[in-house]
């Protein structure tokens, strides 16, 4: 009786590290705390003296902290997630980062912003790509197993980075970096514990 001939099976090589991601999208499939928000409306300083405008919501991938409203039909009392303003709301109030969701229908320039109303899923434990500050050198701070910031002020309220440079952000605890991001990528894997 003859045998078949050796079959030969390329090696099958795998990263080590997992590849950038849409801001909000889980890094992995270990544990997480994923809970429902109400997208809420705030008011927010435009700079000018006096000059209040409401936001429009937030993207996936923003740091959220929590916020009241009234239900417009019976009155209640509803708990919101909205950007932070200051550092005692990330102190204090942090909820999570927003989650990705590939399902729901892109508003302006392809962004998955969740509007005033819409019901937006915050974690508060897992891994997931988070938003990183744009603004220059800040996504460079973002580096493995380094602090998290949550940016309160400014344009990039809601954005992550690594430290307190321009003293706009404030400590996450519970949170570390997991992959550090990068200018080109606008993203860093952090890893959430806060629950």
């Amino acid at each position: 009786m003859a045998f078949p001939p050796d079959i030969q099976i390329p090696q099958v090589s795998y990263a080590l590290r997992p590849a950038p991601a849409f801001a909000g999208q889980r890094s992995d499939d270990g544990p997480v705390d994923i809970m429902s928000t109400i997208c809420g409306q705030q008011a927010t300083n435009t700079g000018a003296p006096g000059s209040q405008v409401l936001a429009a919501g937030f993207d996936a991938g923003f740091g959220v902290v929590m916020g009241t409203s009234t239900a417009p039909s019976t009155g209640d009392r509803v708990v919101t997630s909205v950007l932070p303003q200051q550092a005692s709301d990330v102190a204090n109030l942090f909820l999570g980062v927003v989650q990705f969701l590939a399902q729901r229908e892109p508003y302006a320039n392809t962004q998955n912003r969740y509007q005033p109303g819409d019901a937006a899923p915050v974690a508060s434990k897992g891994r997931f790509w988070v938003r990183v500050d744009p603004t220059t050198s800040n996504p460079a701070t973002m580096v493995d197993r380094g602090p998290v910031y949550l940016v309160y002020s400014g344009p990039y309220a809601g954005t992550f980075r690594g430290d307190n440079a321009n003293s706009n952000a404030a400590l996450v605890s519970g949170a570390r970096v997991w992959t550090g991001g990068t200018a080109a990528s606008g993203v860093a894997e952090v890893n959430f514990n806060l629950t």
